[in-house]
């Protein structure tokens, strides 16, 4: 019996590795060498004939390797390049205030710490010593994108398609389906999965800020703390959670539903302390 329940653990360990490797932005090498090694011991007859005559000690080998590549992969954190002194030159700025002439042959300096410190004419402006100089000459420059109504765990569609309201929702019991699977361990992380990649196209796109409106399970505020962080690459968030919904009203399929206001009360609280 307990050999069955480790083989079990093994293949359990080894199945959830290869799950978050799929849906993981950035792979560590060190974690894909860690799973290769446990496999090669798994597959290798000979390795695999000296082991079966040390059950334990193999067991908790491959649980060990199987685990280690799990956990490292989980927190592995990308490298992003080091911030320097940057000058964006030739480009068309436009400043965003109200009434401001474009600027036809602008410079833009950005300290290292990613603080805008000047901004006009490149005749006007000088370019201290020790920036980097990007040519942005036939570009145009303006502020940070605001996108201030967001569901990132959701995706926008093919825009190229035109918009069908009839086809927008799928059947009842699909959508069922899907809502409870998102509750599991499986489909929270498919939905972080999306929430980090449409974070990432945001910011791509030019959209520096998101006002994150409504989430599942508070994802968005746990992706929030992983941008603030370092650990993943997105804009500033300013995260909803779970959305406030009555019953029928709504979202109240992913949302956190109360009645009557000593439920409300009750529900403002739980998000709050998420």
């Amino acid at each position: 019996m307990a050999k069955r329940v480790t083989a079990a653990l093994v293949v359990l360990l080894a199945l959830h590795f290869l799950f978050i490797l799929a849906l993981a932005s950035h792979i560590s090498l060190l974690a894909l060498l860690l799973f290769f090694v446990a496999m090669a011991l798994l597959t290798a007859r000979r390795l695999g004939a000296t082991l079966a005559r040390h059950s334990a000690v193999s067991a908790l080998l491959l649980v060990f390797l199987f685990g280690a590549a799990t956990v490292i992969q989980e927190r592995h954190t990308p490298q992003l390049p080091a911030r320097q002194h940057l000058a964006i030159v030739g480009g068309t700025i436009l400043t965003g205030r109200a009434n401001a002439p474009v600027i036809p042959n602008g410079t833009v300096l950005v300290d290292s710490n990613g603080v805008i410190t000047a901004v006009g004419e490149s005749t006007a402006i000088t370019v201290p010593d020790g920036h980097i100089v990007l040519d942005a000459g036939g570009k145009f420059l303006m502020p940070g994108l605001i996108n201030a109504h967001s569901h990132l765990w959701r995706d926008a569609g093919d825009p190229d398609l035109p918009y069908a309201p009839d086809s927008f929702a799928p059947p009842g019991l699909v959508h069922d389906i899907s809502v409870l699977m998102t509750r599991t361990y499986i489909g929270k992380r498919f939905v972080t999965s999306r929430i980090e990649r449409n974070a990432k196209n945001a910011l791509y796109t030019g959209v520096t800020t998101i006002r994150e409106i409504g989430n599942m399970e508070f994802l968005d505020v746990a992706f929030r703390d992983k941008v603030a962080s370092g650990q993943r690459i997105g804009p500033n968030m300013i995260a909803g959670g779970k959305i406030l919904a009555t019953t029928g009203g709504h979202s109240a399929d992913v949302g956190l539903v109360f009645n009557g206001p000593v439920e409300a009360r009750k529900a403002v609280r739980e998000a709050l302390r998420n």
